[in-house]
C-alpha cells in the first residue's frame, strides 16, 4: 500500500511517522524547500535525514497541481506523477471566522479575530472593544511574545491558557494574555523537534537584531552510558542578552531544554 502526505507541517509528519509504521509506503509533498516551517533550513536538514532514513520519499519545492484516476493519480506542478492508494492533505489550517464576520468584529489580514489581551473582540466599523464577545483558539490573532507583533498560532496549549482567562475575566478577575511564544515539540520516529519563539528567518523578515547560535551537545554526562546529541540553534539579542527564539533536535530530553529556554524567554 502507499500513501501521499501533502504537507510538511505537524500533522503531515505524524501522519507519515504513522502510516510507516503500519508499513505503508509514504511520500511527502511540500511546497517550501522544507518540512517543518518553525525551523530553519539547517535545522530542518537533521528532519528530511530522520525521513529518508526510515524510508519516507521526500519531494520538496514542489505542490499539487491536480488529482486523477479517481484520486489514484497526484499530478505535481512539476509534471511528476505520482501513484497512490490513499491521500491525506495536511496543507494547514485556515481561521473559521465567518461568525464573527457576520457579526461586524474585527478580523486580522488572513481572517483571524482580532482581540484584546482580555480575549475580547473588537468591533470592524468603530473599532471600540466589544465587552461581551469573546474569541479564543485557533481562530484568533493574538501578539507574538517575543516580538510583540500580531500573530496567529493554532496550538493547544495557547487554546487552553485563553479558554481560562475568559473564564476569569467573565468572573470579575483580571487575568491577561501576554502574547504567544508557540512552544512546540513533536515526536517523529527516534527523534524529538522542539521549538520555541522566532527562528531566523521570522527575526530577518521582521528586522530585529539577533545573533545565531549553534551547540552540539550530549543529553546527559558523557562519561555515563548511553548519551545522545542534541542539536541546538539559539537566536538572541546581542545588545540585551535577551533569548528571542531556540530550536532543538534530538532524541531524550530534547523538549525539556526548549522548556528551560521558554522559561527564561518568558523572564526576560
Amino acid at each position: 500500500a502507499t500513501a501521499v502526505v501533502v504537507g510538511g507541517g505537524f500533522i503531515g509528519l505524524e501522519v507519515a511517522e504513522n502510516l510507516t509504521e503500519r508499513g505503508i509506503k509514504v511520500t511527502i509533498v511540500e511546497k517550501m524547500p522544507q518540512v517543518m516551517a518553525p525551523f530553519d533550513f539547517e535545522m530542518a536538514q537533521l528532519v528530511h535525514q530522520q525521513l529518508n532514513l526510515h524510508g519516507i520519499d521526500l519531494i520538496l519545492n514542489d505542490g499539487v497541481k491536480s488529482f486523477a484516476n479517481n484520486g489514484r493519480n497526484v499530478n505535481l506542478d512539476s509534471g511528476k506523477v505520482l501513484n497512490t492508494d490513499m491521500i491525506i492533505l495536511a496543507i494547514g489550517v485556515a481561521p473559521d471566522s465567518s461568525l464573527a464576520k457576520a457579526a461586524g468584529l474585527s478580523l486580522g489580514p488572513k481572517g483571524h479575530i482580532v482581540t484584546t489581551d482580555q480575549m475580547r473582540t473588537i468591533d470592524a466599523k468603530t473599532n471600540e472593544v466589544v465587552n461581551d464577545v469573546y474569541a479564543i483558539g485557533d481562530a484568533v490573532q493574538i501578539k507574538d511574545f517575543v516580538s510583540k507583533t500580531d500573530t496567529a498560532v493554532a496550538l493547544a496549549w495557547g487554546a487552553n491558557r485563553q479558554g481560562r482567562i475568559v473564564a476569569d475575566v467573565v468572573n470579575g478577575i483580571d487575568n491577561r494574555f501576554n502574547g504567544s511564544m508557540g512552544t512546540s515539540a513533536l515526536k517523529l520516529f527516534n527523534m524529538v523537534i522542539a521549538s520555541v519563539g522566532n527562528n531566523q528567518r521570522t527575526l530577518e523578515s521582521k528586522k530585529i537584531p539577533f545573533v545565531a547560535i549553534h551547540a552540539q551537545r550530549g543529553n546527559h554526562a558523557s562519561y555515563y552510558p548511553g548519551a545522545t546529541d542534541i542539536a541546538m540553534k539559539l537566536c538572541f539579542n546581542p545588545k540585551t542578552g535577551e533569548i528571542l527564539g531556540a530550536q532543538a533536535i534530538g532524541q531524550e530530553g530534547t523538549e525539556k531544554r526548549i522548556d528551560v529556554i521558554a522559561t527564561a524567554i518568558k523572564l526576560k
